[in-house]
């Protein structure tokens, strides 16, 4: 994933998912999907950006590649083309396989990111003390960790170019 640019007044579409299997939830109990997603569009708000699209699908488990469905992603990419949207943010946490795997299905220049990137870019808009803006880093850096990780295996990393420990001789 690459870094965060949020511009004020950029636009964009929240997506979430009501997962209905015990082992792949991730709201409590007393919250519903749209709950969450009320307080994402507030955390959008927050961050500066114009809400123009909310999506959600109810599923029995996420899609392990792309965390929501063929169908559903294919009307999402439809309606940023349609409404020019800036920006898709998930409610839910992506993997790094699937930030990328979503960014490639919708192209072109819109950002996608999770509830958990959002929430690190108001805090670094926020932070004014040397050390509010140090703890910011280090969260930003340990949410990064494994998405590093993965770009420097899957594809970027040395083993993708040919190069590696073997020092070349």
């Amino acid at each position: 994933m690459e870094s965060i640019t949020l511009g004020f007044r950029d636009r964009a579409v929240i997506v979430g998912v009501d997962i209905k299997s015990e082992r792949y939830k991730t709201l409590e109990n007393n919250w519903t999907v749209q709950d969450s997603l009320d307080e994402l569009e507030r955390l959008c708000e927050t961050a500066g950006l114009v809400l123009v699209g909310r999506e959600y699908q109810s599923m029995q488990n996420p899609n392990p590649s792309t965390f929501i469905g063929a169908g559903k992603l294919s009307d999402i990419a439809r309606t940023i083309r349609q409404i020019s949207a800036t920006h898709v943010i998930f409610d839910d946490e992506l993997s790094p396989a699937q930030g990328r795997n979503v960014q490639k299905q919708l192209g072109g220049k819109v950002q996608v990111l999770d509830r958990t990137q959002l929430i690190l870019h108001i805090f670094s808009q926020r932070a004014r003390t040397r050390e509010a803006k140090l703890q910011v880093q280090a969260a930003s850096m340990r949410y990064m960790l494994p998405r590093l990780q993965t770009f420097l295996t899957e594809g970027a990393g040395m083993e993708a170019r040919g190069g590696g420990a073997g020092g070349g001789k």
